[in-house]
């Protein structure tokens, strides 16, 4: 079998056909991400599956905002209109945000430059820990631990986790790899929330 059948028969690169998709042209995204497999196989060879896994690992949210606004009554006495509530994304969920993130980033980049060359540089950028994805990433969470006091009840942790130290990569980097990896980090994450109440 060769490694371009496993690129396609692979159900993350699915997912990104099925994302990338528009007005139901689904051969029109097969085709841009033929040309990404082809460019990336052309510079690393035999890495493009691990770049592809390694880019949305690397640019997943481990936790959202929402933005809720106050009453007027608050309103008045603080001066202050909106709060950021954060909350912990389900990892279906934060795959599907990550990928999104980098597509949009990819369709807005370089206008010189073919929409394929965009999304595989942003991919790279992505794989290599850098890039605009990695920059939103970073102000969310950011903006979620600084906002850690309205979510009351499940945010009191004594001892900071650094979900990026968890990051233990392998040879053998596969969608049953990626998800079991990522149940070990939310494991780790529920006892230490029990231990440190």
């Amino acid at each position: 079998m060769n490694q371009f059948d496993q690129f396609q028969e692979d159900p993350l690169v699915r997912k990104i056909v099925n994302l990338l998709t528009k007005n139901g042209k689904k051969s029109k995204s097969e085709k841009i991400l033929i040309k990404i497999f082809f460019f990336i196989q052309a510079n690393y060879p035999g890495q493009v599956l691990r770049i592809f896994y390694l880019a949305i690992y690397n640019s997943q949210l481990f936790v959202g905002i929402r933005l809720k606004s106050k009453g007027k009554k608050y309103r008045r006495s603080t001066g202050s209109k909106d709060s950021f509530v954060p909350y912990f994304i389900k990892s279906n969920k934060s795959q599907t945000l990550a990928i999104r993130s980098i597509l949009g980033v990819g369709k807005q980049g370089n206008s010189f430059l073919n929409v394929w060359e965009n999304l595989s540089q942003e991919l790279l950028d992505a794989s290599l820990i850098k890039g605009e994805t990695l920059y939103h990433r970073y102000n969310v969470h950011n903006l979620s631990g600084l906002n850690r006091r309205y979510y009351r009840y499940r945010w009191n942790r004594k001892v900071p986790i650094d979900l990026d130290s968890l990051l233990l990569l392998e040879d053998k980097v596969g969608f049953r790899f990626f998800s079991e990896k990522r149940k070990d980090i939310l494991r780790l994450k529920k006892i230490h929330d029990m231990c440190f109440f």
